[in-house]
């Protein structure tokens, strides 16, 4: 078995000064008994070139993919990690366009999976889910229910 992890994420348009120094104030202040950081992936390219609403996955016009990780090996420090990889990401938050790459979403409360695609797509993807699964086999991930 693996080490615990715990993410955030998000969508910004650009690595603005203001960015920069909002992930600089957590890069280092992790808690100690793991790992901790902050992740910024290009997007653009292909990604980029599809139409927004042609598809259920958000971001597409966001120059930067933005998450915090942390990672830990022992339970009495899950709270500890997991509120630090909130509050970076939550420093992020203003920055941040619509949604978050599904796959490194954890949280999948109703609230957080609408976030994901933004209200438009989450609506329309409920509607696919009531036609081809509306007994919810396919759950196990970020679910939409149906």
């Amino acid at each position: 078995m693996g080490s615990p992890l715990y993410m955030k994420g998000g969508f910004v348009s650009e690595l603005s000064d203001d960015v920069i120094a909002a992930a600089s104030a957590h890069a280092t202040d992790g808690p100690a008994g793991g790992d901790c950081s902050l992740s910024f992936w290009a997007q653009g390219g292909a990604i980029g070139r599809v139409p927004d609403n042609a598809a259920a996955f958000a971001g597409r016009t966001a120059g930067w993919s933005v998450s915090t990780e942390a990672m830990w090996d022992d339970s009495a420090h899950d709270q500890a990690h997991m509120a630090w990889a909130r509050r970076a990401m939550g420093t992020l938050k203003p920055f941040t366009t619509v949604g978050q790459y599904v796959n490194d979403a954890v949280d999948a409360d109703v609230a957080s999976v609408r976030a994901i695609y933004g209200n438009e797509k989450y609506d329309r993807l409920v509607g696919l889910k009531r036609k081809y699964d509306p007994d919810n086999v396919f759950r196990l991930n970020a679910n939409i229910r149906p």
